[in-house]
């Protein structure tokens, strides 16, 4: 995540540093600048979106992905970008579709909004463990979640809570140094801190992006979750072959080739 995922942030923190010295220049009237102030910001703004919709979840399952498939425990960074380079295309697609789809749910409709963004959840992972499109990846969810909602609503809002609280480590920094800063700073101002203030802003934003792997990987042990109990391709389907000795046969054979 760090190696994937600094570049593009320090990226992205140099042009918003960038915007907010160019706001706060004495020699940039707001009128002349109005057009490139709208359109520089809309650039930080896109980007920022994009790397916090669309690049964790895409590190995040292109290594579990890795994972599945292969027996060593470790994978190289390189390894990682291999596997995800397959998928990142299909991803940044379904991230912009699911907005497209959701965005007017919630605004038209709430509740329909809501069941929708339920399974639509699982659509990232869904597209890199099956290697389907979109729409079929979101037939799938539908059809996982139906009879498990509220189970798989439960489950994310599980996430978001576990995922918060270790935010909150990473967001503890930046907490002191805002509360210090009228100590620290005769101004009181937090862009008068310096490096104190650079640096908890960094650890707050990169830590951010971090913890965003605990819901994501949630969200990937939910997906075989449901899996096993519609389709029991695990052990629920070796239990239920149980008695049957042609079927037990061919999956004793299938788990000899497999071990």
């Amino acid at each position: 995540m760090l190696v994937v995922l600094m570049p593009l942030l320090a990226l992205g923190g140099g042009l918003a540093l960038l915007l907010y010295r160019y706001l706060q220049s004495s020699n940039v009237s707001a009128e002349a600048g109005s057009a490139g102030i709208a359109i520089t910001g809309l650039g930080v703004f896109i980007f920022y979106l994009l790397v916090m919709s669309f690049l964790p979840a895409s590190v995040v399952y292109s290594y579990i992905k890795l994972y599945r498939e292969r027996t060593e425990l470790v994978f190289t960074v390189e390894q990682v970008l291999g596997k995800l380079k397959n998928y990142w295309l299909r991803l940044l697609g379904a991230m912009i579709l699911t907005y497209i789809i959701l965005i007017p749910a919630f605004l038209l409709f709430i509740i329909p909004g809501i069941y929708m963004a339920i399974p639509m959840a699982l659509i990232p992972y869904i597209i890199v463990a099956e290697d389907l499109s979109f729409f079929d990846a979101m037939s799938r969810a539908f059809r996982l979640v139906r009879g498990n909602w509220w189970e798989t609503f439960g489950m994310m809002i599980v996430a978001a809570i576990i995922g918060s609280l270790f935010s909150y480590v990473f967001q503890l920094p930046f907490t002191i140094v805002v509360g210090a800063s009228p100590f620290i700073s005769d101004s009181g101002e937090i862009a008068s801190l310096g490096f104190w203030g650079i640096l908890a802003g960094v650890i707050y934003m990169v830590g951010n992006f971090i913890v965003q792997a605990i819901p994501l990987t949630i969200y990937a042990f939910h997906y075989h979750h449901l899996v096993e109990i519609k389709e029991g391709t695990g052990m629920m389907g070796r239990i239920a072959k149980l008695g049957n000795a042609a079927a037990h046969r061919t999956a004793n054979f299938d788990d000899e080739e497999t071990f």
